[in-house]
């Protein structure tokens, strides 16, 4: 775990940064792994890492549901996810992705998931034309 047993004991966490950056790159469950000691450094450390949510992005894909750290994993996108300056847009694309992992997610998976989901629309009220749209009827006459 890099941000609790290594960011601490180091006198320059942000040298650790290119480090993680390439493993976050290399995606799979490499990049899951540095998920964490990203995060501790773009939160705690002002640091920028301009392609973190194109990334975060693909990394949310089926088989991470099946890995040991899931809930680590979960955890780490939902803390990503729920800044209060993250746009709309952005929010609203992992909303759907997050809902169409649930379709593949097990049982265990799925009490993760769905929380995460609800919480997202409901900070982000502008995603909720996602699963509830309002239509207009108009009468026709005859």
């Amino acid at each position: 775990d890099i941000p609790t047993k290594i960011i601490p004991y180091l006198q320059e966490p942000r040298d650790l940064m290119d480090l993680l950056t390439v493993s976050f790159q290399r995606g799979g469950v490499i990049a899951m792994l540095s998920l964490g000691g990203i995060f501790e450094l773009l939160t705690n450390f002002n640091l920028s890492f301009p392609s973190y949510y194109e990334k975060l992005y693909t990394l949310i894909q089926p088989r991470m549901l099946f890995i040991k750290d899931r809930t680590t994993f979960l955890n780490l996108v939902y803390m990503s996810l729920r800044s209060p300056h993250l746009p709309s847009h952005i929010a609203a694309s992992f909303i759907k992705r997050l809902s169409r992992l649930s379709l593949y997610a097990p049982p265990s998976g799925l009490y993760a998931i769905i929380p995460m989901i609800f919480n997202l629309l409901l900070k982000h009220t502008s995603a909720q034309v996602l699963i509830h749209k309002e239509t207009k009827i108009t009468q026709q006459s005859g």
